[in-house]
């Protein structure tokens, strides 16, 4: 179990690095192809590896499967080394003795006792050894001759269940009777959880603390999975309440939160918020149905399905689980009630599966990257299905030797989910790269149009000057008598000059020599034919550019300034102050823009 779980962290870390890298490109998708290929034969191996509890090498145990005695009596005397328990039954651990305890007392929670006499060799004598007894569900209280070596749990009122957690109680040399009948007493709480599987053995102190040490490292995996869903969850609720209409992303939130008490009930650890067996069941029966349902949902938002009606019919199965659930309130009854929930959600793995397969025949890149850890996840599923069903008194189930024994579940949900979380992470960073590209194009077009606007308010500028020069030309048609026809040209050619240039370094003497004529009889024409002195005409252009720039710019001053002709800031301020009856600053000030 602990080197299937390194595995998993290793693949799902290698899944986020490549797929980040490489942006899904064909090369890294067939290298994946081809981990995934062997991930799926690898996992299932070291999964049943690590939950098999084989002898370790390099150690002494002596086994405790086999026979062993059962009573559902209840006395401290049944704890002592010389009691005499021939007369009691004989039952074959490890197993399930919820049958004999129903059968026995007509109820599924009490208190029984189980005995077994083993023998030690001499040459394990004058050191400690330890008790590896599984998992025991609920609660133990454990002896070894006479002397209570470890507890479990806590027994009725206020019962503690640990039905999923490995017992490893030491026992000091002082106790072993090297070559003389030793005796193994537990007094068990059962409750629904009736059962002692898993490893059962004495074995030397190495054999003990190696495995004991996996155990934790395993109870440590436990965590870093549930952490990482947790951490899972809120990262992608986060993009859902920013994004509600991403449905998937809400799907895969709300399969997260069930999936987190199915694991934390699976790792058989204590609930400080709902201690009681039959609470916790109820918990456990509709978070696996809710997980299953919002799965298979989830993957309809993924792939784009549309099946409403699959979709009626899983939320059908939720609903009646849901009150079969809630108002099971007899004991006797929920070993059926959890039978009918197993019988309804472990089918559909076979429909997880086939919509992985069907997309990927279609050539999903999805399906590519989830095929593998969909079908990990449905087999794992599956997998404890089976598990659960025996536990509610369903026939033993054999494959190859294998029993489903262990749960799995917890490792091919965190494949699926990793995968998954891969996906939807490319789906929101593709998202945010259209999103970042289609701004650029839209900033480009703003650009486009506001040189367009600016090239048309120029325009505008001109045909507004020329329309008043001809204006002031029939206001002054005396004054106009006085200018040749020449000069008047030449004075036209000036205005249509300056309207074009005005930005540029100009001066009387260099517009007239470009003209061939007298710069003084220049300025004298261009007064009576405009109104208005060369240099006053020039920056009242100058200024009414500077004007557009202050109300649609976000440049200083002065860099507008210099930017329409002008050779210097004051220059500027009082050429603007003069015509515009306002500085610069109040003039943006008063448009609003900031300076």
């Amino acid at each position: 179990m602990y080197s299937s779980s390194i595995v998993n962290a290793i693949f799902g870390w290698h899944m986020w690095k490549t797929l980040w890298q490489s942006s899904f490109s064909a090369s890294i998708m067939m290298n994946i192809r081809k981990t995934l290929r062997t991930m799926i034969i690898v996992l299932p191996v070291l999964l049943l590896s690590g939950c098999t509890g084989n002898v370790h090498d390099g150690g002494r145990e002596v086994s405790l499967r086999g026979t062993w005695k059962i009573s559902t009596a209840d006395s401290n005397e049944f704890a002592q080394r010389l009691y005499d328990d021939s007369a009691w039954d004989d039952i074959s651990l490890p197993d399930s003795f919820y049958d004999y305890a129903l059968r026995e007392t007509g109820s599924v929670r009490g208190i029984l006792w189980i005995r077994k006499h083993i023998h030690i060799d001499g040459d394990m004598a004058g050191r400690p050894m330890g008790l590896i007894l599984g998992k025991i569900g609920n609660a133990d209280m454990t002896y070894f001759n006479g002397i209570m070596v470890g507890s479990t749990g806590k027994f009725p009122p206020g019962e503690i269940s640990m039905w999923n957690h490995t017992r490893y109680y030491m026992i000091p040399s002082n106790l072993l009777k090297p070559g003389g009948d030793n005796v193994v007493a537990l007094r068990i709480s059962y409750f629904l959880y009736s059962e002692i599987r898993g490893k059962l053995a004495l074995a030397d102190m190495e054999s003990w603390n190696r495995d004991r040490t996996a155990s934790q490292m395993v109870t440590m995996v436990h965590y870093m999975v549930m952490a990482m869903l947790a951490a899972m969850g809120l990262i992608f609720l986060l993009i859902w309440i920013r994004r509600p209409g991403w449905k998937e992303y809400q799907y895969f939130v709300l399969q997260l939160v069930p999936g987190f008490f199915t694991l934390y009930e699976v790792c058989g650890y204590y609930w400080p918020f709902a201690g009681d067996v039959l609470t916790r069941i109820k918990v456990l029966g509709l978070a696996w149905t809710a997980v299953v349902v919002f799965q298979l949902t989830f993957l309809h938002r993924l792939y784009n399905l549309e099946r409403k009606k699959t979709e009626v019919f899983l939320w059908l199965i939720l609903a009646v689980n849901t009150v079969l659930i809630i108002y099971g309130h007899d004991p006797l009854k929920h070993r059926w009630i959890g039978i009918v929930v197993i019988v309804s959600i472990t089918p559909l793995a076979l429909y997880n599966i086939s919509i992985h397969v069907q997309q990927f025949m279609r050539g999903s890149i999805i399906a590519k990257i989830l095929i593998v850890p969909g079908i990990v996840l449905s087999l794992g599923a599956a997998h404890d299905g089976i598990a659960y069903m025996q536990r509610f008194g369903a026939p033993r189930l054999s494959l190859l030797g294998y029993g489903f024994d262990e749960l799995i579940f917890g490792y091919s949900a965190f494949m699926m989910f990793v995968g998954a979380s891969v996906i939807l992470v490319y789906r929101f960073m593709n998202t945010m790269d259209r999103v970042e590209d289609l701004n650029l194009h839209l900033e480009e077009k703003v650009r486009e149009r506001t040189m367009e606007l600016e090239k048309s308010l120029n325009n505008m500028t001109t045909m507004l000057n020329n329309l008043y020069m001809d204006q002031r030309i029939k206001r002054g048609k005396g004054e106009r008598n006085s200018i040749s026809p020449g000069m008047e040209e030449k004075v036209r050619k000036a205005v249509v000059y300056l309207n074009e240039n005005f930005t540029s370094d100009i001066s009387r003497e260099g517009l007239a020599g470009w003209l061939d004529v007298n710069p003084d009889h220049l300025g004298k024409a261009f007064k009576v034919y405009t109104g208005k002195k060369i240099i006053d005409y020039i920056n009242e252009l100058r200024v009414k550019k500077a004007a557009v720039f202050l109300m649609e710019g976000e440049d200083t001053i002065i860099h507008i300034a210099f930017a329409v002709g002008f050779e210097s800031l004051r220059t500027f301020n009082r050429a603007f102050t003069h015509i515009m009856k306002i500085t610069p600053s109040e003039y943006r000030r008063l448009l609003g823009n900031p300076e």
